[in-house]
């Protein structure tokens, strides 16, 4: 059996001022570099046989909480929010009053200008896990990412369209475990 365990970087400022981060390189606050150290406590006593972390900053600090031996990721990064990216929700109404029309009306398949549509992002983080299954069956490992990425890998591994990603609540330096065996996951709550 694979313990598949995702993990969620720790707070950054726009996590707290509800901004649309995808592609920008922050670091985490002090709130979530507190968050991220609790990290080591939970793993302690858990073999992991591989680290796989988005390359972005908050993500690779994170993960470095783990161990010092991961493999950068970059097909688990959150989404490419484009012209959207590092705007709340009221500023992209403000700013790109018809585009956020347009993003509405078809979240799932709008491309953002200069950025990507929700299946984009979905395809290619179910192809970074898919790769990540390929190689392990058996065994512990993490995965470090971001909001947006682990809903989509739970909707998919729990064969979910698109939008049961939303369904998924998952918090700064959460670890969501997912037991898969035979092909089959199964979500653990602790």
């Amino acid at each position: 059996m694979l313990h598949l365990y995702l993990i969620r970087h720790g707070e950054t400022d726009s996590n707290i001022a509800a901004r649309h981060l995808g592609h920008t390189d922050i670091a985490m606050n002090d709130t979530g570099q507190s968050q991220v150290a609790k990290l080591k406590q939970y793993f302690k006593d858990i073999p992991l046989d591989a680290i796989y972390v988005s390359d972005l900053k908050r993500t690779v600090d994170t993960a470095r909480q783990l161990g010092e031996l991961f493999v950068l990721t970059p097909k688990l990064r959150e989404r490419n929010f484009g012209i959207f990216e590092d705007l709340t929700f009221a500023e992209i109404v403000a700013q790109y009053p018809d585009l956020q029309k347009q993003w509405q009306a078809d979240w799932i398949d709008y491309v953002i200008p200069h950025g990507e549509s929700a299946r984009t992002v979905f395809d290619r983080n179910a192809q970074a896990v898919a790769d990540i299954l390929a190689k392990h069956q058996t065994g512990h490992v993490a995965v470090v990412t971001h909001l947006g990425v682990i809903r989509n890998v739970l909707a998919y591994l729990c064969e979910m369209p698109i939008a049961g990603a939303w369904h998924f609540r998952v918090e700064n330096a959460s670890v969501t475990r997912v037991d898969i065996q035979d092909g089959y996951a199964v979500l653990q709550f602790q």
